[in-house]
């Protein structure tokens, strides 16, 4: 009979201790897993935040690779109608070149473009 009520009582004291155990535990993640999933969710913004802003800087250097690439084509081509128009008036090749060299000065290249952003 004693036997019995030791059980009884250690049975109790278990039970009572798992609920207490429970208890605490429910306690802890419902005050704990919203904290989680909310830092959970930023570090997830975030994430997606960067990824999108050097997704756009590819893609605006992507773009502006290829304007540089139009300006680089039409001057080459430019440079090339001027040339044949100076010969087909007469001037001489020296002349030609004196004047692509001077006009050269003047021309603002990628180089300088790059340089003036990254004095900004």
């Amino acid at each position: 009979m004693e036997n019995e009520k030791g059980n009884k009582m250690f049975n109790s004291f278990k039970e009572t201790s798992e609920q207490a155990a429970t208890n605490w535990g429910n306690d802890f993640i419902n005050a704990n897993l919203p904290k989680l999933l909310d830092s959970m969710v930023a570090k997830v913004k975030e994430v997606a935040s960067s990824a999108s802003k050097i997704e756009n800087k590819k893609m605006i250097e992507q773009i502006r690779d290829i304007i540089f690439q139009g300006i680089e084509i039409g001057e080459s081509n430019k440079e090339i109608a001027i040339v044949a128009a100076m010969k087909n008036a007469g001037m001489s090749e020296n002349t030609i070149q004196t004047i692509i060299n001077n006009s050269n000065k003047y021309l603002v290249t990628r180089a300088d473009y790059e340089d003036h952003l990254n004095k900004k």
